[in-house]
């Protein structure tokens, strides 16, 4: 009987990274396709809890089904019709605040010439140019956009019609999942399942209680600074917090801007920008450590590298995916023997402490 070929580790490495860089390709060519289907998956366990709820207490699970996602439209609908009457609110002064943003570039220009003895012609020329070469790919932007929005409402409408299917044919799925893994241990794969299932439900419901208190920090804190709309800025900023590190400080960048805008003294902007270091603080001293953190834990060069990855796989849907989709892959690699260096590649190495012992998240549960 011949015995298994063995590859040297720099081939077995070598075949693992064309096997990734296959997988980006195809993720990068379906992306139309897996998106959504992604985005339902991972609302699906979320909603499953709540369908098993009202199958134990005798609801016939179609109706559990239609009852539990009836209901998350509704909510996700309340708060877009929220949020759209304060965009609403925005874009009827946009106008005003053009002129406002206006009369702050020529204080730039004006402080610019003045500092770094530059004449303000020049400075007003470059600008000129600028905005003119702005102007002339605004066509492109504009299609671009549209094309865009076009992918987000088609997102939307089958979204809830995947979940509807996921959750329907939930066992037909599980089962399927059986027979293609039949030889190996069919505990280990339903330990698998728990294990992605609680995690997923973690992560996903530890972000939307993430997402309440900072939009709730950021809009009272706004409201009391005496910030314009401080409560479309506290959604947008509570939103572009779910991105991790450039998230946060790409909504720091608008809070600034707009208070630069809106507001006559410089003051404001200052204020704006400490209070929300104090927020940025907060999350990342309390809200994460205690609402966010989940089963399997990523380091942060990882998560970094997916961000960007997923952004350039899915473009913005992939920024938001990447995290609990390289979460999975991790907790998968951890229980298979050829792949659990890249699980532990993956983990975060620093010992945190847990009911007062110090553990180290090396992936080891």
């Amino acid at each position: 009987m011949n015995s298994p070929l063995q590859l040297p580790p720099y081939a077995k490495f070598g075949l693992i990274s064309l096997g990734f860089i296959s997988i980006l390709a195809f993720l990068y060519v379906s992306g139309s396709i897996l998106i959504p289907i992604t985005c339902a998956t991972l609302l699906a366990i979320i909603l499953d809890r709540l369908v098993h709820i009202l199958v134990h207490y005798k609801f016939n699970r179609l109706w559990a089904i239609i009852v539990t996602l009836t209901f998350a439209v509704l909510v996700v609908a309340f708060i877009s019709i929220f949020v759209i009457s304060q965009v609403t609110n925005f874009t009827d002064s946009f106008p005003a605040l053009i002129d406002k943003f206006q009369n702050l570039l020529n204080s730039i220009i004006s402080m610019t010439s003045d500092h770094l003895n530059v004449s303000s012609k020049d400075v007003s020329t470059w600008v000129a140019k600028e905005k003119q070469d702005l102007m002339s790919h605004s066509s492109t932007f504009i299609g671009q956009t549209i094309g865009t929005l076009g992918g987000i409402l088609i997102v939307i409408f089958l979204t809830p019609v995947y979940i509807f299917m996921i959750l329907y044919y939930k066992s037909h799925l599980v089962e399927f999942i059986h027979k293609l893994f039949k030889k190996n241990d069919p505990d280990a794969v339903d330990e698998i399942f728990g294990e992605i299932k609680i995690m997923i439900q973690n992560y996903l419901l530890g972000l939307i209680r993430q997402a309440a208190i900072i939009a709730s920090l950021y809009s009272v804190g706004f409201f009391i600074i005496g910030i314009d709309y401080a409560i479309l800025l506290g959604i947008i900023g509570a939103l572009l917090n779910v991105v991790p590190f450039i998230g946060a400080w790409s909504a720091a960048a608008l809070f600034v801007t707009i208070t630069l805008v809106t507001k006559s003294t410089f003051s404001y902007a200052i204020i704006v920008f400490l209070f929300f270091l104090v927020v940025h603080f907060i999350d990342n001293t309390f809200i994460i450590p205690k609402i966010v953190a989940s089963r399997v834990r990523i380091n942060a060069l990882t998560a970094l590298i997916a961000v960007f990855a997923g952004h350039a796989v899915w473009g913005v849907p992939g920024m938001f995916l990447s995290i609990p989709l390289v979460a999975i892959m991790k907790l998968i690699f951890d229980r298979i023997e050829p792949l659990k260096p890249w699980g532990f590649l993956f983990g975060d190495p620093i010992p945190v402490k847990v009911k007062g012992k110090l553990k180290i998240n090396n992936g080891k549960r």
